[in-house]
């Protein structure tokens, strides 16, 4: 009796195991590719990826800067994906006290922020708006929020952990405090 391991059977399993695997690499959803920011002047800084082309991108965020680097955003901007910004430690963003900073832009919209300083942002006039507004869920771990009264505004969850506790602000209601190790709103 031939055995299955040689001849055009096996060879034909072979190819159709083949086909399935390749089939579901090519079908799977692509991993996000972290992009990381290099002009660590302003947010709309020319000659490489700036912070503004990394959030219009979404998914994960680090940052390529010197420590102590300090990004000035100049415009509000706009998230239509969710993002995971990582400042590694190094990064402050700045408003100047001129801007409010990210603007959710979709039902489903998550931010996570870790590892940076968010400083001297503005509240838009007349509204709660300030760091970020409308996202479906805020997270932020080992976040400094300095020299700003401005709120993080969501329509679900605010996560804080190991953070400074800047306002927050919830819409439809008073936000929930429940007492863990992390602050969650």
């Amino acid at each position: 009796m031939p055995s299955i391991r040689s001849g055009p059977r096996h060879e034909a399993l072979q190819a159709l195991v083949f086909g399935l695997v390749l089939a579901a690499a090519l079908s799977a959803p692509p991993e996000a590719l972290a992009m990381v920011v290099d002009r660590c002047g302003s947010d709309t800084e020319a000659g490489g990826t700036n912070l503004a082309a990394a959030l219009a991108q979404g998914g994960p965020i680090t940052f390529s800067c010197a420590s102590g680097a300090t990004i000035r955003v100049t415009t509000p901007i706009d998230l239509t994906r969710s993002v995971d910004i990582d400042g590694g430690g190094r990064v402050t963003l700045d408003g100047n006290n001129e801007i409010w900073m990210l603007n959710a832009r979709g039902p489903d919209i998550e931010v996570r922020l870790s590892n940076l300083t968010i400083r001297r942002i503005a509240v838009q006039s007349g509204t709660d708006q300030g760091v970020i507004n409308g996202a479906k869920q805020v997270l932020l771990a080992k976040v400094r929020v300095a020299e700003s009264d401005s709120p993080i505004s969501t329509n679900g969850a605010i996560v804080i952990e190991d953070s400074d506790q800047p306002r927050p602000y919830q819409r439809g209601g008073r936000p929930r405090y429940r007492p863990h190790e992390n602050t969650h709103y």
